[in-house]
């Protein structure tokens, strides 16, 4: 868990700038690349000549990040992805609450398994 001085910017940005930060200090940043298609997933690693990680960014101004149905649509087909090309799948949470910035790393199949048994969930 990192904390961060609050920052003021547009929804979303300020979160996936600050992952991006961090993934820096653990690859090399020509290794990080944002993908502005497809609207599921916001970065990809690639290491060695092939796709390590995918990487997806949710920033949230409460403690934690509860997917709705649209949510648990995405991270399906995020891991589904992820399967096909052997990668592993990363979703990092940026929380702002009281001006205090937190970021948490999650293994993104074991999140979203915890949110696949609800029942009645709309199709998104």
């Amino acid at each position: 868990m990192i904390l961060y001085p609050c920052i003021m910017s547009r929804k979303g940005y300020i979160g996936e700038k600050l992952v991006k930060d961090h993934l820096e200090s653990r690859y090399a940043s020509f290794s990080i690349i944002k993908v502005a298609i497809g609207g599921a997933m916001d970065y990809i690693v690639v290491g060695n000549g092939h796709l390590e990680y995918v990487v997806e960014v949710k920033t949230v101004h409460k403690e934690k990040w509860i997917p709705k149905a649209r949510g648990v649509y995405q991270l399906q087909r995020i891991v589904g992805f992820c399967e096909s090309n052997a990668c592993v799948f990363l979703l990092f949470v940026v929380s702002i609450v009281n001006r205090k910035i937190t970021i948490i790393e999650y293994d993104g199949a074991e999140y979203l398994a915890r949110f696949q048994n609800k029942k009645d969930l709309p199709a998104p």
